[in-house]
């Protein structure tokens, strides 16, 4: 699952949203996936800040990004080894 707001090479930090939202880091190596969380009333959206993620078989690089709303989860598959940031954020 991914890491939930922690940053880069520094997991003893964390930040604090005075928002509803979330904030998470995923990191998959080559060929990893990840089925991000996503409730039936929230919105998503990914970031990639590195690598190349695959996302209902559109391909996203770095400085890309995808939202998704009305789904249960994101399914995503790593080309390569990826850093992304992904957003829970209230329903729109």
């Amino acid at each position: 699952m991914a890491k939930a707001c922690s940053w880069w090479r520094r997991p003893t930090v964390r930040c604090k949203l005075r928002q509803d939202a979330q904030v998470s880091r995923l990191q998959l190596g080559a060929q990893g996936t990840e089925v991000l969380p996503l409730l039936a009333d929230r919105s998503g959206y990914l970031h990639v800040v590195g690598g190349r993620l695959c996302v209902d078989g559109e391909w996203l690089g770095q400085g890309d990004g995808a939202a998704f709303r009305n789904r249960s989860g994101v399914a995503v598959q790593a080309g390569n080894r990826v850093e992304a940031l992904w957003f829970d954020l209230p329903g729109c």
